[in-house]
């Protein structure tokens, strides 16, 4: 199955934010079967902290049109999967 899956660095997106902190994405690690994982970093009391960050988007219900990414990065799910 050829993996078509728009990443966020893919649509310049390189900062996301949780409830707690602000993360820049540096690269993508690698596609699996039900995800995207990247290499991010956030700062902490003027020290680097790299995280890992996985997303869920399976290939798939990707491939299948069930779900896909608008061009704020925002993942959609097709109404028959929820």
């Amino acid at each position: 199955m050829n993996d078509s899956r728009v990443s966020l660095l893919d649509l310049g997106i390189t900062h996301i934010k949780s409830s707690t902190r602000e993360y820049t994405i540096d690269c993508l690690i690698g596609k699996g079967g039900s995800s995207l994982v990247y290499k991010a970093f956030y700062v902490l009391n003027g020290y680097y902290k790299i995280v890992l960050i996985k997303e869920l988007l399976p290939l798939e219900l990707y491939s299948k049109g069930k779900i896909s990414r608008d061009s704020k990065g925002i993942v959609c799910v097709d109404e028959d999967c929820i």
